[in-house]
């Protein structure tokens, strides 16, 4: 072996620092094979070693420190574990008897030595991480990518536009003066309910609603059912279907909508759509994730449709019957109150739109609106045979649809997260222009006006416009509509 290491008896003096110097160059030679060109030959013991460091020194050996001690690791076999890992600490060669320092020598240009603050690895370390010439398309983010536009059919986004005041702004009134947080709305022939934890009934003709407790839980969807419109369907956060008659002294639980859908137990999960005068006591149902479902008695007992149509959105007009169907892909249609539907495949913008995260859906006649909250509005005219995108629509909570002065009108609640401000627009169906007809603020630190100025739903009434939000429970009247 070399450099084979015999314990003299008794010990030998020290040797002198050149000695030393000399005896153990060949060693820090081979560990470390890059400092030098040249190796030393064991029988030659007087050439000195090239391209060995002079930081690398020894201490003399102790007295009481014995050979196994200093072999091990065995030096002399280049074992791996003498070189520290690069994060260890530095002094993890002081047990040898040796505490190495950073080899000093030639150093690199700046631009081939790795980030600052991270040590070389040996792994690319002459090339700089990230060269601007190997990646031409960093800084042309203002061009774009040719295959977005085509992704969404001819929809290039819910682009904003800053729509015009109206000449004369709608008069809002507050119907809740409390301001509590309302997430459900149904409007009737005579009677317009919103839902909170109570339920607020506004009859015909009355300027404000009564108050009608219900279970305490948040109410997420409404329908009116009945001969009169007298009795209310209402499904609650927790799945419970509860109905209510208007002169009842209590609620009544008539269903559950199962714990085997736990996303259609939300608040903002179901869809109800009440079928008319025609069929007073029937409805329709939609849970997220699950099919269309149709009721004869009054919620008390609710089956599938046949064929079977999962939808996304169900519109809660029942003329005509309008859903989301197959993933937002196809709009479904009926006049028969869902016995048979009419599908028809989106494409375009109305495709873009219609496949959206949580699109809205709204319908009255031949007029069908499509809206999402980060794509925009899409509008038909002629009972969903052509759509045609409305710009400016992008932010939108809430749809309706109906007829307002003789010409068929969208009205859409666009949110200002940044302003907590909702913008109420009213967009002509076959124009396509729009005008705000008014303004709802959040509170801000008023606990007056409750948490903010989101609108969840809307709802047309053939005389004035209905919302509810985390503002309340809201009425928009036109300026030449009189006052209540």
């Amino acid at each position: 072996m070399r450099h084979a290491v015999r314990v003299p008896e008794p010990p030998s003096e020290p040797l002198a620092e050149n000695e030393r110097e000399e005896e153990n160059d060949d060693d820090f030679g081979e560990l470390l094979p890059g400092l030098g060109e040249e190796t030393l030959d064991d029988s030659d013991g007087d050439a000195p070693a090239l391209g060995t460091p002079d930081e690398f020194d020894l201490d003399p050996p102790l007295d009481d420190v014995t050979f196994d001690d200093l072999t091990a690791p065995d030096l002399r076999f280049g074992n791996d574990s003498v070189l520290p890992e690069a994060d260890e600490d530095e002094g993890a060669g002081d047990d040898a008897g040796f505490a190495p320092e950073r080899p000093t020598g030639q150093t690199e240009p700046d631009d081939m030595l790795p980030p600052e603050g991270e040590e070389p690895d040996g792994f690319d370390d002459p090339r700089p991480f990230i060269v601007e010439l190997d990646l031409p398309g960093l800084d042309a983010d203002e061009e774009g990518s040719e295959g977005d536009a085509g992704r969404f059919g001819g929809l290039l986004g819910g682009s904003e536009l800053a729509w015009p005041n109206a000449v004369e702004t709608w008069r809002v009134r507050k119907l809740a003066p409390d301001r509590e947080r309302c997430s459900a709305l149904a409007i009737g022939r005579g009677a317009v309910v919103a839902g909170s934890t109570d339920l607020l009934w506004l009859d015909q003709g009355r300027s404000a609603p009564v108050r009608l407790s219900l279970d305490g839980t948040r109410v997420g969807a409404l329908a009116l059912v009945g001969e009169g419109e007298d009795s209310i369907v209402a499904v609650t956060a927790t799945g419970r279907v509860l109905r209510r008659a208007r002169l009842a002294s209590d609620s009544e639980r008539v269903g559950d909508l199962g714990r085997a859908n736990e996303r259609a137990r939300d608040a903002a999960g179901v869809d109800l759509c009440a079928l008319g005068a025609n069929e007073p006591l029937a409805l329709l149902r939609r849970s997220e994730q699950g099919p269309l479902e149709r009721s004869d008695d009054a919620g008390l007992n609710f089956f599938p449709l046949e064929p079977r149509l999962f939808a996304t959105v169900l519109a809660t007009s029942p003329l005509p019957v309008a859903a989301l169907v197959d993933g937002g892909r196809e709009l479904a249609l009926s006049t028969d109150g869902g016995r048979r539907f009419e599908r028809r495949k989106l494409d375009g913008a109305a495709a873009g739109v219609a496949l959206g995260e949580a699109p809205l859906l709204a319908a009255a006649a031949r007029t069908i609106a499509i809206a999402d909250t980060e794509r925009g509005l899409v509008v038909s005219t002629d009972g969903g045979a052509r759509f045609h995108e409305v710009p400016g629509c992008a932010t939108a909570t809430a749809c309706a649809v109906g007829v307002h002065d003789r010409r068929a009108c969208v009205w859409l609640a666009l949110y200002s997260e940044a302003a907590d401000l909702t913008r109420v627009v009213m967009v002509d169906a076959e124009r396509g222009d729009a005008q705000v007809i008014a303004q709802v603020a959040g509170s801000g630190d008023d606990e007056e006006a409750g948490a903010s100025g989101r609108i969840e739903r809307l709802g047309w009434d053939g005389t004035r416009l209905f919302a509810v939000g985390e503002p309340g429970f809201l009425a928009f009247e036109p300026p030449s509509e009189p006052h209540h």
